[in-house]
Formats: C-alpha cells, structure tokens, sequence
C-alpha cells in the first residue's frame, strides 16, 4: 500500500450528483449484503479526528500505549464493525503501487502538501491555531505505515480485505461489475465520487457514526438525465 493525498476527483462531480443521491441507513440493507469499501478514504476522514497529532512536532499518544489504536485506525475498524453488526460483508481495498501514469500528478500532490506543511508550521509559530489547523488538514497524506496498522487490526478482527495492483478506484469498480457468486459485492462505500465515472451501480457516500448514509443508484442518475434531457427538447420544440 502506498501513500496517498486526499485525491481532488472530478471537479464539479460531487455537486452534479447531490440530487440523485438518497438518504439511507445501512440497517436497511439486506443481512448478506457484500460491500467494497475504499480503505483510504476511510483512514483519511478519520485523520482529521487527529490532525494537531499527525503535524509535524505533534503529539502521537497512541504510539506510547501498547496495543492502542490510533484514531484513524479506530475510525475505520469502527465502520467496518458497523457494517457487520448489521449484516453487510465488507471487503476492505487498498490502494497498491502508484500508477506510471500518474507519476506528475503524484509529484504535484507531493508539492502542494509540503506547501501546505510549510504554511501551517509558519501559522502554528505566529500562533494562529485556525489557521494552522485548516493548512495541515489539507496537508493530511495516508500513509503505507497507517494502512499497514489498519491491515493489522482488520486481521485481528477477521474482515476481508484486498490490496489493489494500482488505485483501489478500478479494483473497487471491478467487484461492482462482478456478479456477486463470483466474488463480486452489491454496492460501494468511499468519499470519491470517481467511482461513480468508474460506473459502479450503487455508491454509498457520507455513511456517518449513526449508520445513516447517502446512495447514488447509476440508473437513477441515467433515469433522471433522460428526463431532463425529454424535458429540455419538448420545451424547444414548443
């Protein structure tokens, strides 16, 4: 597993979707129900719980208390019990080796966080905590360290996870695509509406501590353009 940045996606995407997307909670989902979940968009919402900590001179407790989670594993483990308390099999994927064609965009993505590390050193000095916070939030990088500690701690507790040959995006679409007798999975949980251009069938976004969540079904999404689409030329051709 490699590092990786909070990834920018499509711009615009996310917006585009909002109205397609439903409220869910995921006891709603059939016991049984098998899910993909992007490992890193896990890890990367949960270090935010402790952004001061992962800063540069910051104070990482957790690695001071023998067999203590740190908080971005706990965010994760916590989901994913979540999920299995209710049923779902989720099959954890992490992102493998960077891709070679990716190699600019990766050097820029490196550029900027150290950019950002840089700003918030110097807010942190003249003691502007906010700041401080916002420039080392956007500097946040899940680590191979942080994803290797998660793949511990989803061993010990017996959850299926797989380690992408690239970005966990195209093996997380793959399982989408796959019917589920051959190892495929129902639907998807990640933050990245890349996945949706990936044309997974059912996203699950923003699935929150209470268990409630956002859906985006692709045919929906298709359904709704169509209309649109019907809507537009009728009013033309009127």
């Amino acid at each position: 597993a490699r590092a990786r940045a909070r990834r920018m996606g499509i711009k615009g995407l996310p917006a585009v979707l909002e109205p397609y997307c439903e409220r869910v909670h995921v006891g709603e989902y059939a016991p049984g129900t098998r899910c993909a979940v992007d490992a890193y968009s896990w890890l990367h919402k949960g270090a935010f719980g402790c952004v001061d900590a992962l800063a540069p001179g910051g104070d990482r407790a957790w690695e001071r208390r023998p067999g203590a989670m740190a908080p971005y594993v706990k965010y994760a483990v916590h989901r994913a019990n979540m999920l299995r308390h209710h049923g779902i099999e989720p099959v954890i994927v992490f992102d493998g080796d960077r891709a070679p064609a990716k190699r600019g965009e990766e050097r820029a993505r490196r550029e900027r966080r150290a950019a950002l590390l840089e700003r918030g050193e110097r807010a942190r000095a003249a003691g502007d905590k906010e700041g401080a916070f916002r420039a080392f939030s956007g500097a946040i990088d899940v680590t191979p360290e942080m994803a290797r500690e998660l793949i511990v701690a989803l061993k010990r507790e017996k959850f299926e996870f797989v380690v992408a040959p690239y970005e966990a995006d195209a093996t997380i679409a793959s399982l989408a695509l796959t019917a589920k007798e051959r190892g495929g999975v129902d639907l998807v949980f990640t933050e990245d509406s890349d996945l949706v251009a990936y044309g997974c069938p059912r996203v699950v976004f923003k699935l929150e501590k209470s268990g409630d969540a956002k859906e985006l079904r692709l045919a929906s999404l298709f359904e709704g353009a169509a209309r649109a689409t019907t809507t537009t030329t009728t009013t033309t051709t009127t």
